[in-house]
């Protein structure tokens, strides 16, 4: 990967590595998703969110 590539982070639990990944590459977007419910609702907790 290199600055400024889109990241996707499916199957992202609670964030851990969006947030390790929005730190490295800060110039790119990163996209989290997370299909359990309740894990879903900490990943939201623990990021920002972003609108362009």
């Amino acid at each position: 990967m290199k600055d400024g590539d889109v990241i996707l982070d499916v199957g992202a639990n609670i964030g851990t590595h969006a947030l390790f990944l929005a730190s490295r590459f800060p110039c790119s977007p990163v996209f989290a998703f997370e299909a359990h419910p309740l894990a879903e609702m900490l990943l939201s907790a623990n990021l920002p969110v972003v609108e362009a």
